[in-house]
């Protein structure tokens, strides 16, 4: 079945919400309504396979980002050489809009324009989720919606200034998985008067800034996949290389700036890394709490969290990219540690000290 507009979509907005808005945007007064097609949250390949259906517009809205790969520029860069149309917004769609903004793709609402605007942030639009039998339900807040409600309170007095920083600050301290309001709360160490105050207001419906870029981008791709109906696909050709993810770049270059240029021995180690932590997610492989908790002693020993801060400080690195990294270094040490099981026939740790035995004694017969 073909679609002139293909959206993926959740938990950003509920997929039965989102019919109901194309349904009303997609029905011109004269002819046949635009036909359009709700994916699951996209992952690396959704975009290539989504062109065999040679759609006018791609609405990217959410994506995967940890439990697979995320969705690649390089696909989404083939889907506008190939005139299609793509739109982004509210989360991994926002995210990469912003990447690739200047190649073509159409960033649509608050939250692109925040990243466009300076953000730097990858996980501020993460969160954890239900699967799709659940219509991809939020289990956690994202740091954007968390920041616009608490602005939200603070405009209507709901919240002093006061309590709105340490709500603020408290929210962006917590990783996203561990977000939520009773946790946000408890981090700010807020008075239960001001607590009452807010329950009284959320229990009215607290804004999502997710859910109404969303909308936004549902309607302008929907208009312009109906703008674009009867007119030919126009490719483009001749594309420059595309850029690796601006917020990654970024914070490179703050690390740099502080920790200087890496030799090749350790940016090679590094690669060795990430990718063997790929294998370990491939094959489902979770770092405990407990494992994470061991990391952080053996790279922080005893010190204090005030020292930890300011160690992460000095290094330029945030908290959330801390937990991240940390995860990577157990997903390592867990895939390495179960290679015999991950791969058939090995390999074995019998090879593997074979191997560093005849590298270690060719590399002293050179010398």
């Amino acid at each position: 079945m073909s679609a002139e507009l293909i959206v993926f979509l959740g938990p950003s907005l509920k997929h039965a919400e989102a019919e109901r808005e194309l349904k009303k945007i997609a029905a011109p007064t004269k002819g046949k309504p635009l036909s359009f097609l709700l994916e699951p949250p996209a992952q690396q390949g959704d975009v290539w396979r989504a062109l065999a259906q040679r759609p006018r517009a791609i609405a990217l809205i959410d994506g995967l980002f940890e439990s697979a790969p995320s969705v690649w520029h390089h696909e989404l860069l083939d889907a506008i050489d190939a005139g299609v149309l793509v739109f982004g917004a509210a989360s991994m769609g926002a995210l990469r809009a912003s990447e690739l903004h200047s190649r073509g793709m159409l960033g649509v609402g608050k939250i692109f324009a925040r990243y466009r605007g300076g953000l730097d942030d990858d996980a501020a639009v993460a969160l954890l989720h239900a699967d799709a039998e659940s219509d991809f339900a939020p289990l956690t807040i994202p740091l954007v919606n968390a920041e616009h409600a608490i602005e939200a309170a603070l405009e209507r007095k709901v919240l002093n200034a006061v309590e709105a920083r340490l709500a603020g600050a408290s929210a962006s301290r917590l990783h996203y998985q561990d977000r939520r309001w009773p946790e946000i709360f408890d981090g700010a160490k807020l008075s239960d008067d001001a607590r009452e105050r807010w329950n009284a207001f959320a229990d009215l419906g607290l804004p999502d800034l997710k859910a109404d870029d969303a909308r936004l981008c549902l309607r302008e791709s929907a208009q312009a996949a109906l703008a674009q109906r009867n007119s030919a696909l126009s490719p483009r050709a001749n594309r420059s290389p595309p850029s690796s993810a601006r917020v990654r770049a970024h914070r490179a270059a703050l690390l740099s700036a502080h920790a200087g240029t890496p030799s090749p021995e350790e940016e090679r180690a590094a690669q060795q890394t990430q990718f063997i932590a790929a294998v370990a997610r491939a094959q489902g492989l979770v770092a405990s709490s407990e494992h994470l908790a061991d990391l952080t002693h053996r790279i922080f020993g005893d010190a204090s969290a005030a020292q930890r801060e300011q160690r992460l400080l000095g290094a330029g690195v945030a908290n959330d990219e801390l937990r991240s990294m940390l995860e990577t270094l157990a997903l390592e040490e867990l895939a390495l540690a179960a290679a015999d099981r991950i791969l058939p026939d090995g390999p074995s740790q019998i090879e593997a000290t074979r191997l560093a035995q005849v590298i270690a004694a060719l590399t002293r017969t050179r010398r």
